[in-house]
């Protein structure tokens, strides 16, 4: 279990590794084998400000995003001081929480269709911290332009209308533009 907020409240004092990065995927039906219509795919990032939140089902279920017949992806990644510490030097460069959803991303590209899922028809979402974070995925060049996957995705932004003043994305993030 990966130690940050909201994942202790559902799972208590259950042994903690910093291994944060996993995926759940959602369908609401599982096709046949020789069923080859591939479904576009949502990856959803969650909120939490980048210091707490979890992409577990209760809350980011398909009970809530999946109405259509598509696959559902959310993503967990590190938060607080395990994803975004940074001292600004090669010794802590910061941007892990970043660098996970990037990698999530990755996973989805190449591994998507083994569930029924298009890797050529990704939609990746958010809401308030996630939203911002897929603003960062489509100005970053870690995102953009250097990776495979990037071509294909349509990006689909509920924007937090704090993310346009200065102060609020830490010097870190900018980093990760660069």
């Amino acid at each position: 279990m990966c130690p940050q907020p909201g994942a202790t409240q559902t799972y208590g004092s259950a042994l903690v590794s910093e291994d944060c990065l996993h995926v759940n995927v959602y369908t609401k039906e599982v096709k046949g084998e020789h069923d080859y219509f591939l479904r576009p795919v949502i990856v959803f990032f969650h909120s939490g400000g980048w210091f707490s939140g979890t992409n577990r089902s209760d809350w980011l279920g398909p009970d809530y995003l999946l109405d259509e017949d598509i696959l559902l992806v959310t993503v967990n990644y590190r938060l607080g001081p395990l994803g975004f510490l940074s001292t600004n030097d090669e010794h802590a460069v910061g941007n892990y929480g970043m660098k996970d959803q990037v990698l999530a991303l990755k996973w989805v590209k190449h591994n998507i269709s083994a569930f029924g899922g298009n890797p050529n028809n990704v939609t990746i979402s958010g809401y308030s911290a996630g939203s911002i974070s897929v603003m960062l995925h489509m100005l970053s060049p870690m995102s953009n332009g250097n990776c495979e996957y990037t071509t294909y995705f349509i990006i689909n932004v509920h924007i937090n209308h704090y993310f346009w003043i200065y102060w609020f994305v830490s010097s870190s993030k900018w980093n990760f533009l660069q």
